[in-house]
Parts: structure tokens; C-alpha cells; sequence
């Protein structure tokens, strides 16, 4: 009898797969049934950085660096985050998926995508006990024509494989602003996404109620955040929004951002 289903099964994964086969999300090679997502080839063209970087910003850097206070991008410069962690490098077929995703089409991509990356993130991001996870909106018009957004798909996903909330209303987008492509210079990239963001009512609340009750003790790591489009949790220089830093309420958070 066992035989039987087990024959059954096999019969019925046959038929499945001639359906709808398993093939990559990225390159459509077909996959055995038992592989997720992407390809054995596509794989660590998505997930694995060849180059050393630097702890602070995680721009490339070279192999004799110094790099306890930064690298020379980034050591002169204050940043409203401890730590960045990027993906990989921004080229390539990685920059090719992330360009894919931003479509008002890509969506499925972006949730087959992010579960990949967050679990390649979390094993990295687990040492800092993250408590919550929060997505950086985009402006409501820019989310309309899309019909998501991509940095809340992300988030979520890390929040799971993190085991922690994820909150997609904390941050609010309060003005429209130029794509951060158009721009030629840290500072002007600094300067266009400046007063663009809000913490919410909620979470100002939860910060206030909370701050009132705790106590800290010596500070934890400040934010780190996850892959923007460029292969990286945030651009060398700051334009993040001004999120809670360490010894608040939050000891740390992971905030998702993609432009």
C-alpha cells in the first residue's frame, strides 16, 4: 500500500512540474522540485559579496585598510546607524533583480527574492538582537503607481526569519523627492531625502510610554539596515531618517530601505 502512494505522489509531482515547473525566478533554467527560488548558479551571484568592506559603510575597500573608526569614505562622516551590512556589490545580475523588482510587475519576484536574502541577513543580523523590524515608505503617489512597496516585502520577510515585529506604519514618507539616481554627490543625496520622513503617531507613542517605564544600560548597537537597491543596507553617506538611536527604547533596530 505504501508503495502504492508512494507511486501516487510521484505521479502526481510529474504532472505538476509539467504544468507548472520549477524554474529559476531569475535566469527560468528548470529546477529539480526540491530547489527554491533561484538556481544553484544564480545563487551565489545573488547572495555572496567577493570583495572585503568596510564595517561602517560597507563600501569596498582595499585589502590593508585600517578599518576600526571607517574607511576613507566614511570615517569623516556621521551617520545615524552603527553598522551597514550589504548583500553584494551592485552589479551584475544582482542589480539586474533589484531593477526587476521595483516593476509594477514585480512583486512575486520580490517575495520569492526576499525570503533568499533574509536568510542569508539574519544569520549576520542575529548577533545584534534586533527588536523590531521597520520598513522606509515610500511617498503615497510613488506607491500608488507601483502598487507596493518593496522595502515593506523585505522587512517582512527579515522580521520572520529574525522572529521579531515588523512595523510598516512606524515611518511616515511626508514629501515627495526626486529619485536618488539623479543625484551626482553624497551631499546631494543627503540633502534631497532631508525632513523627508516621520515617525508615526504610534510608534512616538510606544517610544514615549516605553522610554518612561525603562531603564538602559550602556548603550547597544545603534541601527543597521538591510539591502537597498544598491546591494547594500544603506548609501555610504547618511540619508537615512532619523530613527531612534541606541539607549532608546529600541536598543536596536533593522530598518529595510529601497530607492
Amino acid at each position: 500500500m505504501s508503495n502504492l502512494g508512494t507511486l501516487g505522489r510521484g505521479i502526481l509531482s510529474g504532472f505538476t512540474q509539467l504544468i507548472y515547473p520549477n524554474t529559476c525566478w531569475t535566469c527560468g533554467v528548470v529546477m529539480p522540485p526540491e530547489q527554491r527560488a533561484v538556481c544553484a548558479i544564480c545563487m551565489p551571484r545573488l547572495t555572496v559579496d567577493p570583495f572585503p568592506t568596510c564595517p561602517r559603510c560597507s563600501s569596498t575597500v582595499g585589502p590593508h585598510l585600517t578599518l576600526e573608526h571607517g574607511c576613507p569614505a566614511c570615517t569623516d562622516e556621521s551617520f545615524a546607524f552603527y553598522q551597514v551590512f550589504r548583500m553584494a556589490p551592485y552589479e551584475g545580475l544582482l542589480r539586474e533583480v533589484i531593477l526587476r523588482m521595483k516593476l509594477w510587475t514585480g512583486e512575486d519576484l520580490a517575495e520569492a527574492i526576499a525570503g533568499l536574502w533574509a536568510k542569508h541577513m539574519a544569520n549576520r543580523l542575529a548577533a545584534f538582537q534586533a527588536d523590531v523590524v521597520i520598513p522606509v515608505p515610500l511617498f503615497w503617489t510613488r506607491r500608488w503607481r507601483r502598487g507596493f512597496n518593496l522595502a515593506d516585502i523585505l522587512a517582512a520577510a527579515l522580521a520572520r526569519e529574525l522572529a521579531v515585529p515588523c512595523w510598516p506604519r512606524a515611518l511616515r514618507r511626508v514629501r515627495a523627492t526626486p529619485p536618488q539616481t539623479g543625484q551626482t554627490s553624497a551631499s546631494g543625496r543627503r540633502e534631497n531625502v532631508k525632513h523627508a520622513f516621520q515617525a508615526a503617531g504610534r510608534s512616538t507613542s510606544l517610544a514615549r510610554a516605553s522610554y518612561s517605564s525603562m531603564t538602559f544600560s550602556p548603550p547597544a548597537p545603534r541601527p543597521v539596515r538591510p539591502p537597498d537597491r544598491y546591494g547594500r543596507s544603506n548609501r555610504r553617506r547618511s540619508e537615512s531618517p532619523c530613527l531612534p538611536t541606541a539607549g532608546s527604547p529600541w536598543d536596536t533596530l533593522v530598518s529595510a530601505a529601497v530607492w
